[in-house]
């Protein structure tokens, strides 16, 4: 192999030993919403979704796709996320950004959950609301406080578990 091959082999090897690249996590998210306000019942409808997706403009299409939680029947749904790793990195995303809807508590909008969780420790935070149209809450934007729960499944995604304190009252 001459000088110019060998360079060209060992700069493609090097590459592709040290690359990094975009991998998709599907993470499991589960929802409990604690101390439903009374006019929502023990059992309300709620959607998770994946806020990179953009469907912030279309409470037609989050309406359409809501389903049941109750307190000791939590609602499930995968959310997809991409993280930038380096080759041979099985290690999961560093963070999680959730699309929430609750109808009963705001019908004019979403709450956007960004969390960065950790393993088998209940992490407190805040999902803050995005109306309609908007992708990114004001910084005065309303606030349900959460906590989240997190386990690492085998591929290397989330399985977290998300308990939103539900207001006394809608706000809408």
């Amino acid at each position: 192999m001459d000088a110019k091959k060998g360079s060209l082999f060992a700069a493609t090897a090097a590459l592709l030993i040290v690359g990094c690249g975009t991998s998709v996590f599907d993470h499991t998210v589960r929802v409990l919403c604690v101390n439903p306000p009374a006019h929502c019942g023990s059992s309300l409808r709620v959607l998770a979704f994946t806020p990179t997706q953009d469907y912030s403009a279309d409470a037609q299409w989050a309406g359409g796709r809501t389903s049941l939680t109750a307190p000791n029947a939590p609602y499930v749904a995968t959310v997809s996320a991409t993280d930038v790793k380096w080759m041979w990195d099985f290690s999961p995303s560093q963070s999680v950004s959730i699309g929430l809807f609750i109808p009963c508590v705001r019908s004019d909008g979403w709450w956007v959950i960004d969390v960065v969780p950790q393993r088998g420790v209940a992490v407190a935070g805040s999902a803050r609301f995005c109306p309609w149209g908007t992708l990114t809450p004001a910084s005065d934007a309303p606030v349900l406080p959460i906590s989240t729960l997190g386990i690492v499944t085998k591929g290397r995604a989330w399985d977290l578990t998300i308990r939103v304190r539900m207001p006394s009252a809608a706000t809408t």
